[in-house]
């Protein structure tokens, strides 16, 4: 099962099978390949391999961007409609 399921990763992660059996013997793994691991799943490095999720300010961080990036495109769409606007005025 844990080889089955590591071929189909690699396979995912368009990696050689020499990463396969690398990784199923338990031997040295290259960086490359947590990466690409890492990016097909979006997750961190340090998740990956350690399991370590976000810690407390992590994650305060990541609401207050998520925070501002709402901001940002609530002001982006009152921009356009403002533009609109104007541009109808214009015409008219």
């Amino acid at each position: 099962m844990k080889k089955r399921l590591l071929h189909r990763l690699l396979s995912v992660c368009n990696s050689p099978f020499l990463y396969f059996s690398s990784l199923s013997s338990s031997s040295y793994t290259s960086l490359d390949l947590f990466v690409e691991i890492a990016v097909h799943f979006d997750v961190t490095l340090d998740y990956l391999i350690l399991g370590k999720v976000e810690t407390k300010k992590e994650l305060e961080l990541s609401k207050k961007i998520h925070d501002q990036k709402q901001i940002i495109e609530s002001f982006g769409k009152q921009l356009l409609a403002f533009a609109a606007m104007e541009i109808e005025a214009e015409s008219a």
